[in-house]
């Protein structure tokens, strides 16, 4: 422990709309959930999480943009488990 290879699991609170992610005990631990995050990026990058845009690695929000795009095709169904590999 203490090295930093492995995080304690926990629940997070968004301090924005209430919504809780995560696994663990709540310990009153919060932050801006993935929804509330795009709202924002969305005012600054209006492509943010859009197909066509997700490989343009110059966008300083590159890695939040696939991430949110990945999180938006879980929830669709539209991956199978295999295709998630």
């Amino acid at each position: 422990m203490g090295d930093g290879k492995y995080a304690i699991p926990t629940t997070f609170n968004c301090f924005r709309c209430g919504k809780m992610w995560g696994d663990g005990p709540d310990i009153g631990s919060s932050g801006l959930c993935i929804e509330c995050f795009a709202e924002w990026a969305k005012i600054k990058m209006p492509c943010f999480g859009v197909e066509t845009y997700v490989s343009k690695k110059h966008c300083s929000l590159h890695k939040y943009c696939k991430e949110y795009y990945e999180f938006k095709q879980n929830l669709s169904g539209r991956f199978t488990e295999s295709s998630r590999d």
